[in-house]
């Protein structure tokens, strides 16, 4: 009799758990809806399999534990700005740049705890997820560092296998997951085209190597001694893989279907392995290797018996696609087809290249460039949908309609009504965008810079003044079109320059570059967009560059906004005068909050109920100066720094306006 998915049941319960232990009231609201499902096919089952799962989490979930001032451990993987070292169960992120040092090393360190970030813009890496997804509970910088000793692991000696090859960064990322700069343009075609799952380290390739390593060991061993072999050489390579996620997935999958009980269906047997998975790290939920590998399992389990279930595959990944990109690319699926027997034989030669000493090397070199050459190719052809980040309500209206479409094929029922609902979920995902009844101004945080976002109810317009610049980074790429991509924003109808500053004007050739953009002003009097009109204060004679600003005067959601870029004293001494009546509700602070700006006279006529000031943290200008948040603070207005707050959204309705931090301050 089989076990009738506890397996699969007993994980949704502890995954929801642990989202009850991260999240709080969300959590608990996910932890309800699981035992809901659960009750209404278990009935009094569900009291012991939630006791078990609760007993799991407490067991093994773990809150970070307080830092201390030096560890000793071994060095488990090492970036370009960071390194990463277990000590015992405990794994710790330390920053900095170490050439010599290697994965392996034994090593002791002392150091100064550091805050793991959070998301300064809404569409920013999230630094802290990332760091818990992978373990670590602590995050360092290095003040001394002792290389005591190195151990030696199977990864080590199959790296070394391909140290002279000539696709050795290629041979590494296919057959190992190991990312190198000389890959970072192919990988990003690969995202391109939606196929780097292909090309990823994941059940696919453990897939692979089982289906290669039947064959060839079936002509020299018996059934049996051939599965322990097999058995073998996939916990060798899960090994060597480590921390790979989606691989530990499948073999863990592999591992369950080898053992000997019949009563374990597949489901149950995904179940099992995400209970180990989260008993290893309850954190393992903010891995995106962990989302990917267990929700398309469990698609491929569902669809497997519709002789469509490619397709529904592709249909259920673009939707965590979307949540977490913001686009999809709709010839993904046929990029994938093209594709995917070439994986198939790359992987092996590579890994025969690796196994006999680089005897296919020349082979192996003459592959890679003919696939660079035809992913350049298939580049032409690629193109994406901006989709925005769907909500919570869509990305279930999603699932919904998909699921009941699938479930209605397989078991032959009328299904093109479901298929006709899922059809007018993706419809409604996509239009959502352009559906919201309310509009922003959203102050973003581009470190040391302005950039500002006027987004109107339903995308009537949208407007960016200034785009922020940095020597160190593409701000375009990095920054601002990733949450204009989250926001379902497609194109800009105007980019406002405010004056010709690299820290607001840096950005602009490579965001027209990456980005549609209708037109840019660098000079006007008053302009007119989607009903909004913008007039600019400022056409006074200036000699100092920042004096030449546009300050940028209009009202949404019943504020009054007052943009000043970097004008300085001079200029509002000019404007009072020339506008002895103007006041303001929200006022960009000029120059950073530079004490060029911002008197005690400009302040008291336009009496601003909020300041906003975008500043980089620890900058070299010392902006905000002390005098100017003072003056600030004396006057009563509420102050928004990004160095602080992270972006900062003011959403407008009609005449009602309500305001809204990334951060903390």
């Amino acid at each position: 009799m089989p076990l009738g998915y506890v397996g699969f049941d007993l994980f949704l319960c502890l995954l929801a758990m642990d989202w009850c232990f991260i999240f709080g009231l969300p959590g608990s609201l996910l932890l309800l809806i699981v035992l809901l499902f659960v009750f209404g096919r278990r009935g009094r089952q569900t009291g012991w399999i939630f006791g078990l799962a609760l007993i799991l989490s407490l067991t093994f979930f773990t809150f970070p534990r307080p830092p201390g001032t030096e560890v000793s451990g071994v060095v488990e993987e090492v970036q370009t700005y960071r390194f990463f070292v277990k000590d015992g169960r405990a794994r710790y992120a330390f920053e900095g740049e170490f050439p010599d040092l290697k994965e392996g090393d034994r090593v002791h360190i002392t150091y100064h705890a550091l805050e793991m970030e959070t998301p300064s813009n809404d569409s920013d890496f999230n630094e802290k997820h990332y760091l818990l997804g992978k373990g670590v509970g602590i995050k360092g910088e290095v003040e001394t560092l002792q290389v005591t000793g190195h151990q030696w692991s199977l990864k080590e000696w199959f790296t070394s296998r391909l140290a002279n090859s000539g696709v050795r960064d290629a041979s590494e990322y296919l057959l190992l997951g190991a990312k190198s700069e000389s890959l970072s343009e192919t990988i990003g075609t690969f995202q391109t085209l939606a196929v780097l799952h292909l090309f990823t380290i994941s059940g696919t390739h453990l897939s692979l190597l089982e289906k290669i390593s039947k064959q060839i060991f079936s002509f020299f061993f018996s059934p049996r001694v051939s599965r322990y072999l097999i058995l073998l050489l996939m916990t060798l390579y899960a090994l060597i893989l480590k921390g790979n996620l989606a691989a530990w997935r499948a073999y863990w999958m592999f591992l369950f279907q080898f053992l000997p009980i019949k009563r374990w269906n597949t489901l149950d047997r995904l179940g099992l392995t995400g209970i180990i998975m989260l008993c290893m790290n309850p954190y393992v939920i903010f891995h995106l290797s962990f989302v990917f590998a267990m929700s398309l399992y469990f698609a491929l389990i569902i669809f497997k018996h519709d002789r469509r279930s490619e397709l529904f595959l592709f249909l259920f990944s673009l939707m965590i696609q979307a949540y977490f990109q913001y686009e999809v690319n709709p010839l993904g699926m046929l990029f994938s087809w093209i594709l995917a027997p070439i994986v198939d034989l790359l992987f092996p030669i590579f890994l025969l290249n690796a196994l006999t000493g680089l005897w296919f090397d020349g082979l192996c070199v003459f592959l890679w460039q003919i696939l660079e050459n035809g992913l350049a190719f298939l580049a032409r052809f690629s193109f994406t949908i901006v989709t925005g980040q769907p909500s919570i309500w869509l990305f279930l209206l999603y699932y919904a309609t998909l699921l009941g479409w699938g479930y209605a094929r397989t078991f032959r029922r009328l299904h093109w009504p479901y298929g006709l609902a899922f059809v007018g979920a993706c419809l409604l995902i996509y239009l959502s965008p352009l559906l919201r009844p309310y509009g922003e101004v959203t102050m973003i945080d581009v470190g040391q810079g302005d950039s500002f976002l006027i987004s109107l109810p339903y995308q009537k317009a949208n407007i960016l003044i200034d785009t922020g610049g940095s020597l160190y980074t593409d701000v375009a790429t990095k920054t601002l079109i990733p949450y204009l991509k989250s926001r379902g924003i497609r194109h800009l109808d105007a980019v406002l320059i405010s004056h010709d500053d690299f820290d607001h004007s840096g950005a602009l050739e490579s965001l027209q570059a990456n980005y549609p953009v209708e037109a840019v002003y660098t000079s006007f009097e008053t302009l007119e967009l989607g009903g909004l009109v913008i007039r600019n204060l400022n056409h006074y004679p200036a000699d100092d560059n920042n004096d030449t600003s546009q300050v940028l005067s209009f009202w949404l959601g019943g504020y009054h906004y007052l943009m000043m870029g970097d004008a300085s004293i001079a200029i509002e001494s000019e404007l009072i005068k020339e506008y002895p009546e103007l006041k303001c509700d929200v006022l960009k602070v000029s120059h950073h909050g530079s004490n060029t700006g911002s008197s005690a006279d400009f302040l008291a006529q336009i009496q601003p109920q909020i300041g906003l000031v975008s500043v980089a943290r620890h900058n070299l200008y010392g902006h905000p100066h002390e005098e100017v948040m003072s003056r600030l603070n004396a006057y009563g207005i509420r102050t928004y720094l990004t160095s602080e707050n992270g972006m900062v959204h003011l959403y407008f309705k009609d005449d009602q306006t309500w305001l809204k931090t990334a951060k903390k301050g």
